[in-house]
């Protein structure tokens, strides 16, 4: 079995999962149409409108945890992204192996978008900033190591369950990273509405640069 119904193969899976039966059968059609004349547009079709994945919403998932439904919804778009675009490297002749994937599979694991108080200039990141950093490089890291081993699907389930020892060691990395810059960081998922040093509400969006020389971030923008 070729790597991309591999692909297709867990995404229909993790669907099937989270209650979004409605794409899992859509999916399975796409791929038996994928391994019969190896044609993306159906999938491609089924998942963008005017070039932009569809958002998937978490509102039906059956979980009261938001820590949950977070890696849920990172998982599904990676998996919907990486299936949407797959076919058509693959159409493109381009070789859809391990070593493209690592290449070009995921965001640059560097940077992470914050709030910056524009009046004193604190940098405030939460619990939901960390989870979105570190799921940019947690996520894409699992799901390659499930293709290598021909595990898919479990290494889907290790993310959708939250059991993955890599989502752990990334997620304390990342804090001891932000621990370290001695930006101020909150153990919350709710967003703060005003600065915790000045009182200002007005925040600017700021990007975050690991430092190669140093293990601390610093601020652009």
């Amino acid at each position: 079995m070729d790597q991309y119904t591999l692909v297709l193969e867990a995404l229909e899976y993790v669907l099937v999962k989270t209650g979004r039966n409605e794409y899992a059968s859509a999916v399975h059609e796409c791929t038996e149409q994928w391994k019969t004349n190896h044609n993306s547009s159906m999938l491609k079709n089924e998942f963008t409108s005017n070039g932009r994945l569809y958002d998937l919403d978490t509102e039906s998932f059956y979980t009261d945890d938001p820590e949950r439904n977070f890696w849920t919804s990172q998982l599904l778009s990676a998996l919907i992204a990486l299936a949407a675009q797959g076919g058509v490297f693959i159409e493109k002749g381009i070789n859809f192996d391990i070593d493209f994937l690592r290449r070009n599979f995921g965001a640059d694991n560097e940077v992470m978008m914050v709030k910056r108080c524009e009046n004193c200039g604190t940098i405030r990141v939460n619990a939901a900033d960390i989870g979105k950093y570190a799921s940019k490089i947690v996520i894409p890291a699992v799901l390659i190591k499930g293709l290598e081993n021909g595990d898919l699907k479990y290494a889907a389930e290790s993310i959708l369950d939250l059991t993955s020892k890599n989502i752990e060691r990334e997620l304390r990395k990342a804090r001891l990273r932000l621990e370290n810059s001695r930006i101020s960081f909150s153990d919350s998922f709710i967003t703060d509405k005003a600065c915790l040093r000045c009182g200002s509400k007005k925040f600017a969006d700021c990007r975050l640069l690991r430092s190669l020389k140093e293990n601390v971030f610093i601020p652009l923008g």
